[in-house]
């Protein structure tokens, strides 16, 4: 089956009907409202990119599975080149829409080879040809995945077993001759209403007594039983000039809850396995943490465009502090990069067959996309000035009262049109005070798993002996 176009995917979402609220109302037609579409239309940009002739070999790759060629976003990793493909084609969908929302529907897919194989090899089952058989009709129809991760967790100090309420973490609360039922709670989890299915996955690690939230799944958006409680990158649809950027690309991010959700058995990847999910959890969080390598460094790319643009519309853009601040901007970007980089480079063939980033690597840059984002955005803001918070609206600026004063008096260079320095600074007012910024600052710190979830793999990561007896060849010390 071809890859779809633009206008198939968004057929496809029309003939689902998810229960789905925004702001407290709900929504029939999710596809056109006014909040979500610019998310649907993040989305839609891949499958816009995969048909252009100047991104097809960036944004496609042939399937192991059917042979046939597919949306890289739903390919399974055969190698670092591989890997490599996809930090690439992750930065540049982040320099055209900033958080392209499809790169954890691939990673998901990816954990779920891994982590499925690595159960039936402990447990005998099989989950990993239920998953195969589910990943090639999902590359067949050129789908996007949403994944959901993140518990509510409730008392973040218990475990899932000991909270007051059961539910709050993600459970299997019936087994049946053809299939569980599920309840519980997603948070945080992004385009679930632009996908075609949810993966589910643990979040955490479990013990035996946690066996009933050992589970995986996959299942419609449209399930019977799901909720999509929807929070919305854009605040509101009016005066769609003033924030030109998440007006036309922008995320969802939504609280799926699971009231008793059926799930058959070919659909069920994991049900109970406690002592067999890492090589899933970690295996995900790895890959995400190597697609924000790319992302990060996408925004950042766009981040410094802007600021340099808008350094050569103040005529400031040979001064030595705004020169300084550009270079470290583009410094940010590709140390990002490059540990994305080095994590495809480095990655593991693991017994599944398939390919894991290296996981040192992976986390040392997702230290850094949450350290440095808002030190970029500072500098953005440091080179922009003041305006980047105070721009006159659209709406002022149409007005004949107000035009000609505006014109006057915000002008920058000569031979720049007042409206043009305008409108970058309300892309930079979007990216940097409000809008994305509120999305990206959140994320930065807390997307792909928290700083401190990094520290702890790079920690688990790094063989501090070897390190120790280095010093001591170095210095005659006995070993």
């Amino acid at each position: 089956m071809p890859m779809k176009t633009p206008d198939e995917y968004l057929g496809s979402l029309r003939r689902m009907k998810p229960r789905v609220f925004v702001q407290g109302q709900k929504v029939e037609n999710y596809v056109d409202h006014p909040l979500l579409r610019p998310a649907i239309n993040t989305l839609a940009l891949t499958y816009a990119m995969a048909q252009d002739p100047q991104y097809r070999e960036l944004m496609t790759a042939t399937s192991n599975l059917t042979g046939e060629v597919i949306n890289r976003f739903n390919h399974l990793y055969l190698g670092p080149d591989d890997l490599v493909k996809k930090l690439n084609m992750v930065r540049t969908c982040a320099q055209k829409a900033l958080c392209i929302l499809r790169c954890m529907g691939g990673e998901a897919l990816n954990g779920m080879a891994l982590g499925t194989y690595a159960i039936d090899q402990k447990h005998g089952t099989d989950y990993h040809q239920r998953f195969l058989k589910f990943a090639r009709f999902f590359q067949d129809n050129d789908l996007i995945c949403a994944q959901a991760l993140t518990d509510v967790k409730g008392d973040r100090s218990l475990r899932p077993y000991q909270q007051a309420d059961p539910d709050l973490f993600l459970r299997v609360v019936e087994r049946r001759k053809d299939g569980i039922v599920v309840r519980g709670a997603k948070d945080h989890i992004s385009a679930a209403v632009g996908s075609h299915y949810i993966f589910a996955m643990p979040s955490r690690a479990l013990t035996e007594k946690d066996r009933d939230y050992a589970v995986a799944f996959v299942v419609p958006v449209d399930v019977k039983g799901l909720t999509h409680i929807v929070n919305t990158t854009l605040k509101s649809a009016e005066h769609q000039g003033d924030h030109p950027v998440s007006s036309k690309y922008s995320t969802v991010e939504s609280l799926l809850i699971f009231d008793d959700v059926f799930v058959p058995w070919e659909h069920v990847f994991m049900c109970g396995e406690w002592d067999a999910m890492e090589p899933m959890l970690f295996s995900f969080a790895t890959t995400h943490r190597h697609s924000r390598c790319a992302c990060s460094a996408g925004v950042t790319d766009l981040l410094t465009g802007g600021a340099s643009l808008i350094a050569r519309y103040n005529g400031i853009e040979k001064a030595s502090h705004v020169r300084e601040k550009l270079t470290e901007l583009s410094t940010i970007s590709e140390t990002y990069y490059s540990c994305g980089l080095a994590a495809s480079i480095f990655a593991t063939k693991t017994a599944s067959g398939y390919y894991a980033p290296n996981m040192l690597y992976a986390n040392v840059g997702k230290t850094w996309t949450a350290k440095l984002f808002h030190d970029s955005t500072r500098m953005v803001q440091e080179i922009a000035g003041g305006l980047i918070d105070t721009v006159p609206s659209v709406s002022d600026c149409e007005n004949p009262e107000l035009s000609s004063a505006i014109d006057k008096y915000l002008k920058g260079r000569a031979d720049v049109p007042t409206d043009e320095r305008l409108k970058v600074f309300r892309m930079l007012q979007d990216m940097t005070t409000f809008g994305t910024v509120c999305y990206w600052s959140t994320i930065s710190a807390t997307g792909a798993g928290s700083l401190q979830g990094a520290k702890i793999m790079v920690a688990r990561e790094t063989d501090f002996a070897a390190k120790e007896r280095m010093v001591k060849e170095l210095g005659d010390m006995p070993a």
